[in-house]
């Protein structure tokens, strides 16, 4: 059970990367970029829940 999750985390984790990396190249925003004083940048953290 524990491996079948891993590969789930690291396949959500993979995607949630590819979708924000798509997005900052279509609004060619880099890393530090700010606007109205906020983060342009894009960035995804895929946190592992406990199960219920």
């Amino acid at each position: 059970m524990a491996a079948a999750y891993q590969q789930l985390w690291t396949a959500v984790t993979a995607a949630a990367n590819y979708g924000a990396d798509i997005e900052n190249a279509f609004r060619n925003v880099k890393v530090g970029d700010l606007t109205s004083g906020a983060p342009a940048w894009i960035r995804t953290v895929v946190t592992p829940q406990q199960a219920r």
